[in-house]
């Protein structure tokens, strides 16, 4: 192997002479980024690396990328599953940690080039450093560790970003905050023309939303914005890339530039209006037109970079309450004022609304999704299907992280052109015979931007090392004892474990141990992580468990329902706090008294629901009162369910949950009050007690069964007992409560009489059967019988679900799974031909419905006025390799248990997120951490719009 310098210092990765071509290795991104379609190369890049530099390309494939992979192929590249011999490995975001490359190629060290987002010490991303990292190690093994280059940090001379995607993140933020602030002000009863812009990724490319937005233009041009917005007024700050995207978008709309100081007179002119009306309005904010020196001196650059603290920021007082929208392209570091704080926004909405009137009020557009920065309230980043939140002062904020990838097309093809000379520089340092080929600048500007290479932080990051520390990569599955840890105890490892095992191991001082009774499960779950370990578990043999829990610092149980007291009473006898997802049944309230006495916590509903819909619903409350509201009406239904497109199947519904849970939770018994009438409804009588329509959403349609008693809630929550509607529910897609109820009443879902069918086409006969007290023997008999209990419509309905099932077909029995050995009861057969007809296949995503609806007058509002309706909601939906149901349900769980590790239990006893109101703020935050947004909204409810409680009072399934 040969080495080269750059300017007298270390080159930016290994060189070595070589015969064969150099491998380049282009990623997949993350399957978790299921929007993610961006590509570093194009295909056509692809094969000017091929022929001009003599490179071996091979590709994962990826059939969301915006370039098919045959594409590729075309090109010359080669499909490989690992990218194993790749030299090279490029892609866009983070390579997830199981899947980094670090073994060199034939004794050669790899390259990897990404937006690591690691070179500010990110500490979510530290343990990806720590792959190309061996801080204390300089053996020839450490030097072989791959190379880090980091596209964000590739500069020109002048320091300038030589690579990125600013330019389309500011026109996908434009767009994206257009079509937010059309959505904003229908729901306060107006029509904005923006309401028929597509968002960024309904486009193909840029030409096409061009094209839609000059569409928009024409029509405001003859027939103008709706007076009661007035001048639409739109805010841009920032000069570089982000700017130009979101100005140069703009030329398409008939614009005209306004000056800072002339918004007042423009916004307030209302004589004008059918002038004003016509065209867009920008006022490009720079520096000077709202930052101010402290002792009254005008805005100087120079002064103003040397001394941050010398100015503030009127940015909330000149600019902000005369905007429609507010599109942010401008960073911010800390010492320099922000441009707006919380407060301030706060004096911006109350100016607007003085000046303005309610309609006309601010939405936020934040293209630099700077968390807690520049602009103060941004409280998180946002997801493309979940675009936006509501501050506490009502303010609608969008802050999408990835907007680019809303435009894969165009800016794939931007960055592969900028890429591609970087590129082929790395590809010559390899092959060292071509070396001196390459710029110089070009090989300076990817010294500058590589954070780490042979197991070493380069000089400018060596101060990164401090950060990884703690979060070293070892080869070893449990670190030495000597090093502090603490153990988590996970009992369970079926469907909703995943986001538990990978939450608790992503804290690399957590030891985690999968305990199981299905070990293989346990070990595919733990593969990818070197701080977990599995273990077979008999949850029977006492000593076994008494055994595992006396070593761990914490418990989480995942087991049955009915388990969870056998758990809790083994934690309660060696003081070990247990946390788990399921609600507390009256044999775990009643331990409350002794786990305070034994000075644990046990912290139960921690998963969705119930778990983080008490979350939600308390900070949804909370929102309310502090906007001077009292609430009349509570209102919240949950669901998980197959995503539309996966849903075509018999119930509507696919198990990514236990189906014995979904089966018995159908047969619950439920109370609620709505509209100041209390119901009670027997679990026989739940099925046929649905409400027929709940409308959540737009686009989808669902049906609601009540929840189990609603009305303790109302204590729970701190809410008024005299509140007119009170109920939480569980949602299906239309058609599941009335085939299930025909499957109930033809018996499949008794769970006490015991039958043993000799094959599964006999088991409708036998359940039809026992149920009727006749024997039936074929299929005539068992249309006659059904015809006895079941209307006609009901019949065929139950007919043609089991026909689906394959339950009244012998020839299908050798395609079905093995009958279940021994008398079982209807309801065993059915969990179990559920659970293998109704699974979801590969590819298929599942999808989680989260919505409470409070209904509140204000407290100072005359008797007449008009209600309010407040509401939050979040869908949810899966990934590759992850169920939402499984996320939303994990990660909670796992949240829990990491938050009573790292805090001193607020609470002992038995405990849920209701009862502890920080473990419900912590909950929330955490998964909004995680990507899991509550976005709420609030309008008048004489609005067009129905509330979920009148839809509920017309409905005719309820018993009078």
């Amino acid at each position: 192997m040969t080495r080269s310098s750059i300017g007298g210092g270390r080159n930016a990765f290994a060189t070595t002479s070589r015969a064969g071509p150099i491998t380049l290795g282009i990623r997949r991104e993350d399957p978790e980024r299921i929007w993610e379609r961006r590509a570093p190369l194009t295909p056509d890049a692809v094969a000017s690396l091929i022929q001009e530099e003599n490179v071996r390309v091979l590709i994962q494939d990826c059939a969301r990328r915006i370039f098919p992979t045959s594409e590729y192929i075309k090109a010359g590249a080669v499909v490989h599953d690992t990218l194993e011999p790749a030299h090279i490995v490029v892609g866009i975001k983070e390579v997830p940690l199981n899947e980094v490359l670090t073994s060199p190629v034939d004794g050669i060290p790899r390259t990897h080039l990404m937006f690591s987002h690691s070179a500010k010490g990110q500490a979510y991303n530290m343990p990806l450093l720590a792959k190309f990292v061996s801080l204390d190690d300089t053996s020839a093994a450490s030097r072989l560790l791959p190379t880090l280059i980091d596209y964000e940090l590739l500069t020109d001379d002048n320091g300038k970003r030589a690579i990125g995607f600013g330019y389309y993140a500011g026109v996908a933020g434009l767009i994206e905050g257009l079509v937010s602030s059309a959505h904003d002000h229908l729901s306060m009863g107006v029509a904005s023309p923006f309401l028929q812009l597509p968002r960024p990724y309904s486009f193909r490319d840029m030409t096409q939303l061009h094209r839609a937005l000059s569409e928009i233009g024409d029509r405001i041009a003859t027939e103008g914005t709706p007076p009661a917005i007035g001048p639409f007024v739109i805010g841009v700050t920032g000069s570089g890339n982000v700017a130009s995207g979101v100005l140069d978008t703009l030329k398409h709309l008939p614009i005209e530039i306004c000056p800072a100081d002339q918004l007042p007179a423009l916004v307030s002119n209302t004589r004008d209006i059918k002038l004003t009306s016509i065209q867009v309005y920008v006022v490009h904010a720079n520096p000077s037109t709202y930052l101010e020196h402290k002792n009254g001196l005008s805005y100087d650059r120079r002064d103003y970079y040397d001394n941050p603290n010398d100015y503030s920021s009127y940015f909330h007082e000149k600019i902000a309450p005369h905007l429609t929208v507010f599109v942010n392209g401008i960073g911010w570091k800390t010492g320099f004022p922000r441009l707006m704080t919380t407060s301030q926004l706060s004096h911006a909405v109350a100016t607007s609304r003085k000046l303005y009137g309610p309609v006309r009020r601010l939405s936020v557009a934040d293209i630099t999704c700077d968390i807690e920065g520049g602009l103060e309230f941004v409280s998180h980043a946002t997801k493309i299907d979940n675009p936006t939140f509501r501050t506490d002062n009502n303010v609608q904020v969008m802050s999408i992280d990835i907007l680019p990838s809303e435009l894969p097309l165009d800016a794939s093809t931007h960055f592969s052109t900028k890429l591609q000379q970087y590129l082929k520089a790395v590809v010559r340092q390899y092959q060292s015979s071509r070396e001196e080929s390459s710029d110089s600048h070009i090989m300076q500007a990817l010294a500058r931007a590589t954070i780490a290479k042979q197991g070493q932080l380069e000089p400018a990051y060596q101060w990164l090392s401090h950060h990884l520390n703690a979060v070293q990569a070892v080869d070893d599955k449990v670190l030495s004892s000597s090093e502090p840890h603490q153990n988590v105890l996970l009992l369970g490892s079926g469907m909703v474990a995943g986001p538990v095992v990978k939450e608790i191991c992503s804290h690399p001082e957590m030891r985690l141990l999968v305990a199981s009774n299905q070990l293989a499960e346990a070990e595919r779950l733990i593969a990818p992580f070197e701080n977990a370990t599995a273990k077979f578990l008999d949850i029977s043999d006492a000593n076994q468990l008494q055994s595992l829990i006396s070593e761990a610092d914490v418990v989480i149980s995942l087991l049955p329902i009915s388990l969870h007291p056998i758990v809790a009473e083994h934690c309660i006898k060696l003081r070990k706090n247990l946390v788990n997802a399921s609600y507390v049944s009256p044999e775990m309230k009643a331990l409350h008294n002794r786990a305070v006495e034994a000075g644990i916590q046990i912290l139960c509903e921690v998963g969705l629901d119930p778990g983080l819909d008490h979350c939600s619903a308390l900070a949804l409350l909370d929102h309310v009162k502090s906007q001077g509201y009292e609430p009349r009406s509570f209102i919240s239904f949950c669901g998980g369910l197959p995503a539309p497109q996966f849903a075509d199947v018999p119930l509507g519904y696919k198990f990514s949950w236990s189906p014995r849970g979904v089966l018995s939770a159908a047969q619950n018994s439920a109370a609620f009050r709505l509209n100041n009438k209390e119901y009670f409804i027997p679990g026989s009588d739940l099925l046929k007690s649905a409400f027929e329509q709940v409308p959540i959403s737009k686009t989808l349609k669902l049906e609601g069964l009540p929840n189990r008693d609603s009305l303790p809630y109302a204590k729970e929550y701190n809410l008024d007992p005299g509140l007119r509607s009170l109920l939480r529910g569980t949602l299906r897609y239309p058609g599941f409560s009335s085939t299930m109820s025909g499957l109930k009443e033809i018996g499949f879902l008794d769970n006490s009489t015991l039958i043993n069918p000799s094959r599964w086409s006999e088991l409708p006969f036998k359940v039809l059967g026992s149920r009727s007290g006749s024997p039936v023997r074929d299929f005539a008999s068992f249309i006659s019988c059904l015809s006895d209990i079941l209307p006609s419509y009901a019949s065929d309905d139950v007919v043609n679900t089991l026909q689906w099932l394959d339950l009244l077909n012998p020839s299908a029995d050798s395609h079905l799974p093995p009958m279940p050995d021994g008398p079982r009861t209807p309801l065993d057969y059915l969990t179990t031909i559920l659970s293998y007809k109704l699974s979801y296949g590969p590819g298929e995503q599942d999808m989680v419905v989260l919505s409470h609806e409070v209904i509140a007058s204000s407290k100072q509002a005359c008797v007449n006025a008009p209600e309010m309706v407040f509401s939050s909601t979040v869908i949810e939906y899966g990934t590759t390799g992850t169920t939402a149901m499984a996320k939303t349900v994990g990660l909670p769980v796992a949240l829990a248990a990491l938050h009573m590790l790292k805090n001193k239990c607020e609470g002992l006893g038995v405990h849920t997120p209701a009862t502890l109101r920080t473990v419900a703020e912590y909950l929330l935050v955490g998964a909004q951490r995680h990507g899991i947004y509550f976005k709420q909204s609030m309008r008048n409810s004489t609005t067009m719009n129905s509330s979920v409680e009148s839809t509920l009072l017309v409905s005719e399934s309820i018993s009078k």
